[in-house]
């Protein structure tokens, strides 16, 4: 298969299922760094090895790196948050995959800190990889299991700052 086509169809489906073969695994690693990109190694929610694209730099939620995803809204800021309270339950629990809430308690979330539009933050989120919605439901994307271990263990301290549902409190 040719890389670009390799990478498209990776990019699009965020997650492609772990290559038995080593050779072609070896090709989809050099194909992500000709396009500037690194393969990031994951599971999916039922534990099968997957791979996903990543940044080459460091942190992929610095949004002013070349390279990187442009900077988000303070409605997209808080609508993620909103999704890791109520996507995350248990800080103590790994982040990602994380479990399914619904995006009505999402919104419920964000309402008390007059965010409104909470459809098109999920949307922009989605397009970064951070979050998957599917009828009415929102679960955490691949996107975030690159983030570094500094910041999740930031995120657990503060876990219980995140908005939340009333049901979620």
């Amino acid at each position: 298969m040719d890389d670009r086509v390799r990478l498209a169809a990776l990019r699009a489906s965020r997650t492609l299922p772990m290559p038995e073969d080593v050779d072609e695994l070896a090709e989809v690693r050099v194909a992500a760094a000709r396009a500037g990109r690194r393969l990031v190694e994951t599971s999916s929610r039922d534990g099968a090895p997957e791979l996903a694209l990543g940044w080459q730099q460091d942190n992929a939620l610095t949004p002013d790196d070349p390279g990187g995803p442009p900077k988000p809204t303070e409605g997209e800021i808080l609508a993620l948050a909103a999704c890791l309270r109520a996507c995350w339950p248990d800080p103590d629990e790994p982040l990602y995959p994380g479990a399914t809430a619904l995006v009505s308690d999402i919104a419920a979330a964000l309402r008390p800190l007059g965010i409104s539009g909470v459809t098109r933050s999920l949307n922009r989120l989605v397009v970064l990889g951070f979050v998957l919605v599917d009828s009415g439901t929102v679960r955490l994307g691949p996107d975030v299991a690159f983030w570094r271990d500094a910041d999740i263990a930031s995120l657990r301290r503060e876990h219980h700052q995140l908005p939340a549902a009333r049901e979620q409190e």
